[in-house]
């Protein structure tokens, strides 16, 4: 039952538990190294194993202290209707070593320190039948995803298609969730194409998967958008920003990475909402793409670390309309939400990103409104993970985060307890929702005792300066 309920990442120096029940008790456990301070030193001619899972099951003895040249023997032991996928030896390491799917592994005399790891999936989880690439559906995950009906240019026909992600796969299981499908709606809706978005075992910790909805910019919803087809946009769990050219410019199908926001086990920085996009107006009318981070999974949401960094990114896209494989962008290729405001036409102004307090996630789709730009964000209860966290809506320049002039400088409101959703502008007002609705008085900036059944209403901020240079923008739903 504990190899269930519980993930484990143990140091000597820090225990790190996570579990849907009795989370007080947990989070003592938890802060208590660093309430204390440092762990105590290893003995002489000693060396740490460290222990840690993914998924239900567990590794026995455990974390442990060996003396050096020992020879320990671990057992692996899947939950029961699990089995084990992977074990690694030293995974963060360049030099990690994959055992594969050992129920036990002994070390060699030991002489250093050693991470051993192992992950586990369903017993039962099905295995497809060879079949046809037309028919083929062995990588889809859970497809969280809305399909997008887009008309594209394939073999020099135009063909209907519906474009979707394969959807979500816990963050552990490499064998199916990572990619794109494409399906021929004049045929059955065979597969035309499959699109992966990476392989391999545990990169930044978190396994590739891709379960929000694809953004597709067509000349539907743009006149900015001089082809036939679509530019699409998505962002996988671990946060990596793909552009993939389903235009009749260029190669159909390319993909490319332009931001990687690095997810790791410590940062959580996970992505599961959509992107939001929009044009910046004036001379240079940038393409700009929109997310903020957050483990918000139930089982995760109340984690309180103190090391969950989550982000809102703003990333330009300077190439749009045409596609181009620059180099992926990282957080220090960024412009801080502490930075002063540079030029949108500067080239070397590829984007910005803001901080969020530790421990806070970001919970849903970020909104637009008359150069503003709108997020719901959550912080935890760091004292008592039993207890009901606060949310809070914070709104910013949307080419820069702390504004460039005297009106549209950051603003950040206390909604109350509750998780919130996302922000939704329609006309001049903006609504949003809160759970908890009964222990929430009326926040700063909405109308007084307009929450009935936890919906918050609030006048959407004037337009900041410029705004009217925007292009039109719309969404096909």
């Amino acid at each position: 039952m504990l190899g269930c309920l519980w993930r484990m990442a143990m140091t000597i120096n820090d225990v790190k538990l996570f579990c849907s029940v009795n989370r007080s008790a947990l989070l003592l456990i938890t802060i208590l190294p660093t309430l204390m301070g440092m762990g105590p030193p290893l003995p002489p001619g000693s060396q740490q194993i460290t222990t840690e899972v993914w998924g239900c099951g567990t590794i026995t003895p455990g974390t442990t202290t060996v003396a050096d040249l020992a020879t320990p023997t671990f057992s692996i032991n899947p939950s029961p209707g699990m089995r084990i996928k992977e074990v690694w030896l030293d995974h963060a390491d360049p030099n990690a070593q994959l055992l594969g799917a050992v129920s036990s592994y002994t070390f060699d005399p030991v002489t250093a320190p050693h991470t051993l790891s192992a992950s586990f999936e369903l017993a039962n989880r099905k295995t497809y039948a060879v079949v046809s690439p037309e028919r083929d559906h062995s990588e889809l995950g859970e497809s969280w995803s809305r399909p997008l009906v887009l008309n594209i240019t394939h073999s020099g026909q135009k063909k209907w298609v519906a474009v979707y992600g394969a959807g979500f796969n816990n963050a552990v299981n490499p064998a199916y969730g990572a990619g794109l499908y494409v399906l021929d709606l004049a045929n059955g809706g065979e597969v035309l194409e499959f699109i992966p978005l990476g392989s391999g075992s545990y990169p930044n910790s978190y396994e590739h998967s891709a379960p929000a909805s694809i953004l597709a910019i067509t000349p539907d919803s743009t006149s900015e958008a001089t082809y036939h087809g679509a530019m699409v946009y998505i962002v996988d769990l671990e946060g990596r920003l793909w552009k993939i050219n389903m235009t009749d410019q260029g190669t159909l199908f390319a993909k490319t990475i332009l931001y990687n926001a690095a997810a790791t086990d410590a940062n959580e920085r996970l992505s599961f909402n959509a992107l939001t996009a929009a044009f910046s107006g004036g001379e240079c009318n940038n393409l700009w793409l929109y997310f903020g981070t957050g483990d918000i999974r139930s089982t995760e949401i109340e984690n309180a670390t103190g090391a969950i960094a989550n982000r809102v990114f703003g990333i330009k896209d300077p190439d749009f309309p045409d596609f181009n494989a620059p180099a992926s962008l990282y957080e220090s290729d960024l412009s801080s939400s502490a930075d002063a405001c540079p030029s949108t036409c500067d080239d070397t102004y590829k984007g910005w990103y803001h901080q969020l307090d530790a421990d806070e996630k970001v919970t849903g789709n970020i909104a637009l409104k008359g150069g503003w730009l709108l997020f719901s964000h959550y912080r935890p209860d760091s004292l008592n993970a039993c207890s009901m966290g606060t949310g809070y809506l914070t709104m910013m320049n949307f080419v820069c985060p702390v504004g460039s002039g005297s009106g549209d400088q950051r603003v950040t409101g206390e909604i109350g307890k509750g998780v919130p959703s996302a922000p939704v502008c329609q006309g001049d007002r903006c609504y949003l929702f809160v759970a908890q609705p009964e222990s929430n008085p009326a926040p700063e900036f909405a109308d007084p005792d307009a929450h009935p059944d936890g919906i918050f209403s609030f006048q959407a901020p004037d337009d900041l300066v410029e705004a009217d240079d925007l292009n039109t923008w719309h969404q096909e739903f």
